[in-house]
C-alpha cells in the first residue's frame, strides 16, 4: 500500500481588484507624461528641453499619488480582513556593529579596527 498524505497550499496570489487597476494607471499616466515630453522635445528640437523636462517631472506627481492610493486600498484590505492584489510595500532595516569595549563601528569580523580586541559574531552586548 502506497502512503498517502494531503496536499498543502505551497503560495496563494490574488489579482485584481481597485488596488490593481490603480497601479496600473499610476505607470500608464507616467508613461504617458514622458510621450507627450518627447513629442514636445522632438516638435521643438532644441529648445523643447526644458518642456520636456518640466513634462516628466509632472508626470511623477500623479503616478506617486496613485500609487499611494492602492498602497492604502491593500492596506484597508488587509486590515480587514480581505484579499487584495499586489503587494504592500515593505521597509529596509540595516544594522551597523560596533565594538562592545570601544563603541567604533566594526567593518570586517575578527578583530576592533581600534582597540584591537577580537570580535565574535554571535557575541552582542
Amino acid at each position: 500500500m502506497s502512503e498517502k498524505t494531503k496536499r498543502k497550499i505551497i503560495s496563494e496570489s490574488h489579482t485584481g481588484g481597485l488596488e490593481s487597476l490603480l497601479d496600473v494607471l499610476a505607470i500608464l499616466s507616467f508613461v504617458f507624461s514622458v510621450l507627450v515630453g518627447i513629442g514636445f522635445l522632438i516638435e521643438l528640437e532644441g529648445a523643447g528641453i526644458f518642456l520636456f523636462l518640466v513634462i516628466a517631472a509632472a508626470g511623477v506627481l500623479p503616478y506617486a499619488l496613485l500609487k499611494a492610493v492602492a498602497e492604502m486600498v491593500r492596506l484597508l484590505k488587509k486590515l480587514n480582513g480581505l484579499q487584495y492584489g499586489g503587494e504592500i510595500s515593505k521597509h529596509t532595516t540595516d544594522k551597523t556593529y560596533g565594538c562592545g569595549a570601544c563603541g567604533e563601528p566594526i567593518f570586517q569580523w575578527g578583530r576592533c579596527g581600534s582597540c584591537g580586541v577580537e570580535i565574535e559574531k554571535d557575541d552582542l552586548v
